[in-house]
């Protein structure tokens, strides 16, 4: 069961590999020729001829995501043609047959089509620019200073951009993510602000949430962005998909040791070999840390 854990770390360690420190000034040999490359600031300096040349890398990646997004779909890459055809036929059928929207003498389908095709990339820009629903790591502890440390020292090894980063108003946060980020992020605390808890109401009746308060810590954080609702979404994907954290039953973990391995487990079958319904593929295939989606008898023979 250890080894589950020790493959689990080493798959997510592909993302940014923690003992690498990320301003460590790699060795050069001086009697090597040494290549600048910059990056152009004008379309004008684009060389179309070097695109040409390289354009087996480009088919490459281009080629590779669509396989991991597409894979797991019947019609597979078919489906991104199909896609907007079928979007353009409702269109058509609706506002041009059904609602008569004028189109000023332009073939419907060519009209809904001109409007689709920019509001498609600015849709796939937006949506598409969150994160992989991966979950680089997590912990089993004490809520306390070293478990923050701990847990945020981790996490910073793992990621190789700056982010942005939310969590809600535990103390210890404040001095570990400081620690961990060396300041290079941007970070915000985002603090419920509850009511009192209604009359009659049950033993573990969650209060009402009457607004938030959010603070600005290191960083600029955008304030659109600063939400803790991805992780308590994800809390109840965990204890939905994991039933050692369902409470007022006696199925939580008797050992602590079993309950690390089963916390293990849950992630492991999470990021690799669980569809996710907006990605249409694994958090880790998505990650572009695998290249296919694992079986549970993959998981298992990590064990032997």
């Amino acid at each position: 069961m250890s080894k589950v854990i020790e493959l689990a770390t080493t798959l997510a360690n592909k993302m940014a590999p923690p003992d690498a420190p990320l301003d460590a000034p790699e060795r050069i040999n001086e009697s090597a020729p040494v290549i600048t490359i910059e990056a152009g600031r004008r379309w004008a300096g684009l060389d179309l001829g070097d695109l040409w040349l390289h354009r087996d890398l480009f088919y490459f990646l281009v080629w590779r995501d669509v396989k991991v997004r597409y894979k797991q779909t019947v019609l597979g890459a078919g489906w991104a043609i199909l896609q907007p055809l079928i979007t353009m036929v409702l269109f058509t059928l609706i506002f041009g047959k059904l609602a008569k929207v004028p189109s000023d003498g332009i073939p419907y389908p060519i009209f809904a089509y001109a409007g689709l095709l920019p509001w498609t990339f600015f849709s796939n820009a937006v949506t598409n620019s969150s994160n992989t629903k991966l979950i680089p790591c997590w912990y089993v502890g004490r809520r306390n200073a070293d478990a923050g440390y701990a847990f945020m020292s981790d996490l910073a090894s793992r990621l190789n951009h700056r982010v942005q980063l939310t969590t809600d108003g535990h103390n210890a946060y404040l001095e570990a993510v400081d620690a961990a980020f060396a300041r290079d992020i941007d970070y915000a605390m985002l603090v419920k602000l509850y009511g009192a808890e209604a009359a009659g109401a049950g033993r573990y009746s969650p209060p009402v949430c009457i607004g938030t308060r959010k603070t600005t810590i290191i960083g600029q954080p955008k304030p659109e962005h600063v939400s803790t609702s991805y992780v308590e979404r994800q809390n109840l994907t965990m204890r939905m998909g994991m039933r050692r954290f369902t409470r007022l039953t006696n199925a939580h973990s008797k050992k602590l040791e079993n309950h690390k391995h089963a916390v293990a487990l849950h992630f492991m079958h999470y990021n690799f070999a669980r569809i996710c319904q907006t990605l249409r593929c694994s958090p880790a295939m998505e990650a572009g840390v695998t290249d296919h989606l694992w079986s549970i008898e993959e998981i298992a023979a990590l064990a032997d």
